[in-house]
């Protein structure tokens, strides 16, 4: 393997410091006035590739707009194409000479292993698939919320609220951007005290230590904390997270109290019940192997691996647990990490994993995973699943987005618009009346939002929740046209009835009333 990566670096000024400044003025002006400072990150090793060498740099702008940024950009040894305007509404030819230029790199001596595309302009698609074609490897930021034809024809692929929060490193916390006020003592000026006394989060941290122990990985998710400390009198008796005032502060406390506990920052966020890293762990990894081949020579079909997790620790008893299995983390993670075993694995994503001898078992029948819209009407589901499949409209229950509306709007309400703190709280805020939704998810929400025009802070009059998932189902039958997918009025009203969550409804109205002439038909 070569010792370093060859890479060339094309960016559309415009199309990022715009699509940036729409989100997030202060990423844009970062972005804009310090490119070493993302240059650099750029320069460093990715998911155990070599380090990169940026031979190419190039930066594409309109000086009549930005010439004040030209200078940093070549200050950080970029040469600076300039793409005026070339009709009345300000048109430039910056996607014309990226691609002349991108092609001439293609062909160039110097056998370029990777091209960085700045842009989230479609247009690039075909020259995309040329680099594709060409067996070279792609990435691209793409700011705004590109075609999916654009972001499938490149290797990697990289957000606008990823590269603010990884790689310029503007994150502001959300579980510290609530208003100074909510935390204030009435009329005192001092921040409340947390309410829970040292000996209340001990006995909190043992329950949650039990609890999770008795999960096959160690672990909790964040949505079902709530209810642990609902176990408690003095939460139930405290609005304010013990004084915490967040269900993550809350647990971090917790988390402080044991030295067998961790907080795991996954997406959504989870507790894990840790063991100690002793000796005897090779020893129990060895023991675990044993059983699992053993199992497996035995049986005369595929295992599930859940019932093989059940058997070793019935075998093995709780050090299996403590350990963390052996301190690989998880089953499925120390099976993988095994060597020299009769066993393979097979692991379908939103399937059980099953273990097995592929030469002594016949593959095992791979249930489907249960479909997200299976609770919505049929017309209605059908509509979601197109929609989801074509423009990546998140695969939420009508209920799902009714919730997160009213989460979005309760959050702006309370503090200002960040697309990186308020897609964090709104997660967390989902996560404290116990649902679990993906960052992804809030994020896609919150850019569809913006790039439909709506400002949060200075359209107020329109950030209630009703409001708010108008606006986004008027983005996404836009999105719809631009993707070529056609609908009919008929369609577009079961579009809009899934985005209100009005589709549940209806569909548990349904429910209920097929239910109610069942009974009274059997009577």
């Amino acid at each position: 393997m070569a010792d370093s990566l060859k890479s060339a670096l094309f960016v559309d000024f415009d199309n990022i410091f715009l699509g940036l400044a729409r989100i997030d003025s202060g990423a844009a002006e970062e972005f804009a006035s310090n490119p070493g400072r993302w240059l650099r990150w750029f320069e460093q090793p990715e998911d155990g590739h070599v380090r990169r060498r940026i031979l190419v740099r190039q930066c594409y702008l309109n000086p009549r707009a930005f010439h004040r940024y030209r200078p940093y950009f070549t200050r950080s040894a970029f040469r600076v194409v300039d793409c005026p305007p070339l009709t009345q509404n300000g048109k430039t030819a910056t996607d014309i000479h990226m691609v002349m230029d991108i092609l001439d790199a293609l062909a160039h001596d110097t056998h370029f292993d990777e091209f960085i595309i700045l842009s989230g302009d479609s247009d690039f698609t075909p020259v995309m698939l040329r680099l594709r074609n060409h067996d070279r490897r792609s990435f691209v930021l793409a700011v705004g919320q590109a075609s999916r034809s654009y972001t499938a024809s490149c290797d990697r692929v990289m957000a606008e609220d990823e590269f603010i929060e990884d790689v310029l490193e503007l994150e502001i916390d959300a579980s510290t951007a609530r208003p100074l006020e909510s935390t204030m003592a009435a009329g005192g000026g001092r921040p409340i005290a947390p309410t829970a006394s040292p000996e209340l989060l001990d006995e909190m941290a043992e329950s949650v230590r039990e609890q999770a122990l008795e999960d096959p990985n160690n672990e909790l998710q964040a949505q079902v904390l709530p209810r642990i400390f609902r176990d408690f009198e003095e939460f139930r008796r405290d609005g304010n997270w013990l004084g915490y005032f967040s269900l993550r502060r809350l647990t971090e406390a917790i988390v402080e109290r044991r030295r067998d506990l961790v907080l795991i920052d996954d997406d959504p966020w989870k507790v894990e019940a840790v063991g100690p890293d002793e000796e005897e762990l090779d020893q129990l990894s060895e023991e675990i192997i044993d059983i699992v081949d053993d199992l497996v020579r035995e049986s005369a079909k595929a295992l599930p691996m859940a019932a093989v997790a059940q058997t070793v620790q019935g075998k093995l008893g709780d050090r299996v647990l403590d350990s963390r299995w052996a301190g690989a983390g998880s089953f499925k993670e120390l099976l993988r990490e095994a060597e020299e075993v009769s066993f393979s694995l097979l692991l379908i994503p939103g399937t059980p994993g099953y273990i097995w001898d592929p030469e002594r078992h016949p593959e095992p029948s791979i249930e489907a995973p249960a479909d997200r819209f299976d609770s919505l009407p049929e017309d209605i589901a059908s509509i979601a699943r197109r929609v989801n499949g074509v423009v990546g409209v998140p695969g939420l229950t009508g209920e799902e987005f009714k919730i997160l509306f009213d989460l979005i709007s309760e959050e702006v309400e309370e503090n200002s618009f960040h697309l990186t703190a308020t897609s964090k709280a709104v997660r967390d805020r989902a996560l404290e009346k116990g649902h679990s939704i993906a960052r992804s998810c809030v994020s896609f929400i919150l850019k569809g939002l913006t790039y439909s025009g709506h400002h949060f802070e200075n359209d107020k009059d329109k950030n209630d929740a009703q409001s708010l998932a108008s606006i986004f189902a008027d983005h996404v039958m836009t999105t719809c046209e631009d993707a070529e997918l056609e609908l009919t009025e008929e369609q577009k009203g079961q579009l809009r009835s899934w985005i209100h969550g009005d589709a549940d409804a209806e569909g548990a109205e349904a429910e209920a009333t097929t239910a109610s002439e069942g009974a009274g038909g059997s009577s």
